[in-house]
């Protein structure tokens, strides 16, 4: 690890002790320190537990589903089916399961004499917290253990209560819950009771609007007493989803264990408890140590989940060793996963309403919150999340990335579009884990091929909303909560889904060059949706066209041309390009010899039978797709967006505050959005998010279609006012493409994206569930767009365009296999490496991180050229005189040769960047190339004539190959033997240097 970077220590972390306030300066601490009846949902979201096999909400030990706490507990990938009558029609819904709940553990105190006592009630906080004294919730993000401290009273007894909770983090035995609950009587002594129980009887009501669904998912097979306490076993009633739980409770008084407590247990239908009782004393404290081993059918090597859980339990380790190795596995998340910010004087700025926000509208935000809005906490709690649903535990499991994560019930725990946002996150810091993910989708492509047969195509056709099996799990119906109606849905024609599949297979290649994967998954599952495309598209006769009809994009409240019987639009630019644009990359892969090896290649092309008029056709729509204009020369959102009216957005927002769900208002009043120029959230403007402006300009000029210099601001512009941003992913993906142009909104709605979930913006949603992809995307937008790492070139490419509020950002990642640390500032940029010769590129000038030694060097505040080298790595900038330096940075703002101040003309002037000081010069001037052997680069760059003629790549031990060298072809001895695989392979990662 770099120096700069402030990593988790390796040594074992330290438990905190209980603080006495809440400080919103400490960036590891989830903190509320007063009861919230109305938010208690939202804090049960954000306080949730997992390990990326099943999560539990931060609900309290002692309550119950009851409209103000919902506890539960969801597991990667276990769903069930039910049928529910709605109206007339019958409707089938595949809903990620609440399973039995693990938590309760409470207590009550018992008076009068031996034979005559009389039972107190069982303690649990009322919903309006009048029996509580104090309270204080403790989420410790750097641990993974959830603390909770109150103070209670009963008459004129009061009594201290702490807890300590943990879902286990472990990479051999994660099957485990551990609660440590202390009971300290402040006034009082007496005899109490203990009751720790596993509760079957739970059903999925934690979303409001379903309740007309059924919601009955279980049925407990088991409910009993075992050797070592108590078990619940429970299966899905349609899916066989089987859950065992044992529980084993231990008493301690003065850290000895107490064993004549008078246990006993209690098993009902759906319920089992164990009692245990005591005598309390005053200020003397009662530990409870609760223990729960969980497993499913659907763990490697279980048969019988009971069985299992109680073998478990029956060998556990002492609580302390299993608290040890939770927590060095989270030590060890966040060494590979912690982005580090440091903000400008330790201040983060207020934040300005967008252009749609009603400041008069109430936020559903937790108030405890809003003071000193704390960026590193919300960043570290976004990842946090991240990991707790998706862990290396996840690793060879058949799991997908639920949208709100497996946190709560909203969307029924399905698989969206959204892994295009969260997949980058796993793919720069633990690549393994989106290849699990992405495995996911290749597990149920034979599934997508029948979907696609089914609807007269070749190829792979996936659902937009995924399940367990595979299939199109989107309602035909949705739930208006405005109108209390439930309207038709067609969602299910967003076919773009299997875009955002592909393009994060290619993304991930892209980091890691991982070629074996490519050829067992990946280009199968590229090449099938590839498939699927060509056979959507159409050729119109008469504009000797492609176009693609009846599909929806990312929009989402334009399902249908406003009076259509059917559902569907024609020519979304977004879906079109993209389509585009993977069409090219796959293009890529099969013909040349880069992502897959020759032979592999070969046998890919017999097995899947690419014949060469299939190749053609693919060649002809990256020529001849349609993409519509606006009069103006604005990209049409699909064709006919231009004719729609106008939407008083003014008027909306006078008469209902928030207008972010348009769609809901405007069908309540009987109307239609598809009559409108609004968006839910960006759509075409996707483009600039998911693609470079490079990758777009190349695509349209290859269709033949203009490519203005202001075309993507003025894109930008003109849909940001027609967007209601009624997906929390709205304001992330506007906040990213608005950089360039309006640095301090772009931040502002950055803000936004990120105080979404931890505020609850949208009222009330977060509480249902988090927002995964807002939570991923917004660390993508710290790494990759402010940063500005990109790892889809043949080096590492590092250009920062840091927000004026980050002073620096720190993290580590993951590049083809070799670790590296990341520190950028406005004035500086460091990398180091756990490798021997490390090449990176900051805006555009190489350097190298050698032996362990980080690669450092000054840059200035704005775009321009970085202004210096420091002496800690080798550099390969010119050192010329300030007047020769100033030439530079004025020709390269201007877009002229370096040295003979040719204008290049929009590139009707060959040129190129030299591979050394990254100065450009034309191709007249650019003569030297020379080939880097410390990186094994075998193929020649192009260097400058300055850099050439002074001999700068000599610190870098090249050999000089350019046209100016004299004689001998013959290759240095200090150039290493290479296979003509690996040649053609680093020709190409230099070609693609070059462009």
């Amino acid at each position: 690890m770099s120096q700069q970077h402030q990593s988790p220590p390796k040594e074992e972390p330290k438990e905190p002790a209980p603080p006495e306030y809440a400080s919103t300066k400490d960036s590891w601490s989830l903190v509320y320190d007063k009861y919230d009846e109305k938010h208690a949902q939202l804090r049960e979201a954000l306080t949730t537990l997992g390990n990326g096999i099943f999560c539990t909400r931060g609900a309290e030990e002692e309550s119950h589903a009851d409209g103000t706490h919902y506890p539960a507990t969801y597991f990667a990938g276990g769903f069930n089916r039910l049928d529910s009558k709605v109206g007339d029609s019958k409707v089938s819904n595949e809903d990620l399961v609440n399973f039995p709940n693990w938590l309760p553990l409470t207590f009550r105190i018992v008076e009068g004499e031996k034979g005559k006592e009389k039972e107190g009630d069982w303690f649990e906080i009322k919903k309006d917290g009048s029996n509580l004294l104090s309270y204080r919730k403790q989420l410790d993000l750097k641990t993974g253990i959830l603390h909770r401290w109150i103070k209670v009273k009963d008459g004129d007894k009061v009594t201290t209560i702490s807890s300590k909770r943990i879902v286990r983090m472990h990479s051999i035995n994660p099957h485990m819950g551990v609660i440590e609950y202390v009971i300290t009587p402040e006034n009082w002594e007496g005899q109490i009771e203990i009751r720790s129980s596993l509760d079957g009887s739970v059903e999925n009501t934690g979303i409001a609007r379903y309740s007309e669904l059924a919601s009955k998912h279980l049925k407990v097979l088991a409910a009993r007493e075992t050797d070592k306490g108590i078990l619940l076993v429970a299966t899905t009633v349609t899916s066989q989803f089987v859950v065992g739980m044992a529980a084993s409770t231990k008493v301690f008084v003065d850290k000895e264990e107490v064993t004549d407590v008078g246990r006993r247990v209690l098993a009902e239908q759906e319920k089992v408890h164990e009692i245990c009782s005591i005598k309390a004393q005053k200020g003397n404290p009662i530990t409870v140590e609760k223990v729960v081993s969980i497993y499913s059918n659907h763990d490697a090597g279980v048969l019988e989940p009971g069985e299992a859980a109680c073998a478990l339990i029956s060998c556990l380790p002492p609580l302390k060793a299993m608290m040890r190795t939770h927590l060095l596995q989270w030590a060890s998340l966040w060494e590979h996963s912690d982005v580090v910010l440091k903000m400008k004087d330790d201040k983060e700025r207020d934040v300005k309403d967008s252009h749609n926000h009603d400041a008069n509208h109430e936020s559903n935000h937790d108030s405890t919150l809003i003071q000193g809005f704390n960026c590193q906490l919300a960043v570290r709690l976004h990842i946090f999340h991240l990991l707790a649903v998706v862990s290396l535990n996840s690793l060879y499991r058949d799991v997908g990335v639920p949208a709100r994560g497996l946190h709560g019930e909203s969307y029924r725990g399905h698989i969206f579009w959204d892994e295009m946002f969260i997949l980058p996150f796993y793919t720069l810091h633990i690549p393994a884990i989106s290849q699990t993910l992405i495995r996911y989708r290749y597990s149920r492509l034979v599934r997508a091929r029948q979907m696609a047969l089914q609807e007269g195509y070749k190829g792979a056709l996936f659902p937009w909303q995924s399940g367990s099996s595979g299939c199109e799990e989107s309602q035909t119906v949705h739930y208006n909560p405005v109108s209390k109606k439930w309207d038709p849905d067609n969602s299910s024609l967003q076919r773009h889904v299997s875009l955002a599949i592909a393009y994060n297979i290619l993304r991930y290649y892209d980091t890691t060059k991982d070629t074996q994967f490519m050829e067992m998954y990946g280009a199968e599952l590229v090449i099938n949706i590839c498939r699927f495309w060509a056979g959507l598209a159409f050729l119109n006769k008469d504009t000797g066209r492609y176009e693609i009809h009846k599909i929806m994009g990312p929009d989402e409240f334009h399902e249908k041309y406003h009076g259509a019987k059917e559902g569907g639009l024609k020519n979304n630019t977004y879906t079109n390009v993209m389509v585009v644009w993977l069409l090219l990359k796959a293009l890529f892969m099969i013909k040349d010899d880069h992502v897959l090896r020759p032979r592999y290649r070969d046998d890919i092309r017999a097995t899947f039978d690419i014949q060469d008029d299939e190749i053609t056709l693919w060649e002809d729509l990256t020529r001849k797709m349609t993409v519509v204009f606006h009069k103006d020369g604005i990209w049409s959102q699909f064709e006919g967006y231009e004719d729609l009216e106008e939407l008083d957005w003014e008027g909306y927002r006078e008469k209902y505050g928030s207008i972010e769900r348009l769609d809901r208002i405007l069908k309540a009043e009987g109307d239609s959005p598809d009559k409108y120029k609004l968006s839910k959230q960006a759509d075409t403007c996707m483009l600039f998010f998911v693609l470079t402006t490079k990758e777009l300009q190349k695509i349209f000029q290859d269709l033949g279609y203009p490519f203005p210099d202001d075309i993507v601001q003025r894109n930008i512009y003109y849909y940001l006012a027609r967007t209601s941003h009624g997906s929390t992913l709205s304001k992330l993906v506007f906040s990213s493409i608005l950089q360039p142009y309006d640095k301090d909104f772009a931040w502002d709605m950055y803000i936004q994206a990120l105080r979404s979930d931890i505020e609850d913006t949208q009222n009330g949603t977060t509480g249902e569930g988090i927002h995964m992809a807002v939570m991923a995307g917004t660390i993508n937008a710290l790494t990759n767009r402010y940063a500005g790492v990109d790892t889809s070139r043949d080096a590492l490419h590092i250009k920062p365009h840091l927000p004026d509020a980050i002073e620096a950002v720190e993290f580590s990642m993951q590049f083809r296999g070799v670790y590296v640390d990341v520190h950028v500032s406005h004035t500086d940029v460091s990398v180091n490496a756990e490798t021997k010769k490390f090449p990176v590129f900051v805006r555009d000038i190489l350097m190298v991180a050698s032996d362990g030694k980080p690669a450092s060097t000054k840059i200035s505040n704005g775009e321009g050229h970085p202004s210096s080298v420091s002496s800690s790595s080798p550099s390969y900038e010119s050192d010329g005189e300030e007047e020769h330096t100033r030439a530079h940075h004025e020709a390269k703002l201007k877009d002229k040769c370096c040295h003979c101040s040719l204008e290049f003309e929009h590139n009707t002037h060959g040129h190129h960047t030299c591979g050394l000081c990254g100065k450009k010069q034309c191709t007249r001037c650019g003569v030297g190339k020379v080939s880097i052997v410390e990186m094994s680069w075998l193929d020649q760059i192009q260097v400058c004539d300055t850099c050439y003629k002074e001999n700068r790549w000599n610190d870098m031990h090249v050999v000089c190959q350019g046209q100016q060298q004299s004689g001998s072809k013959k290759r240095s001895k200090r150039v290493p033997r290479a296979s003509s695989m690996e040649r053609r392979q680093l020709r190409a990662q230099m070609r693609e240097s070059r462009d």
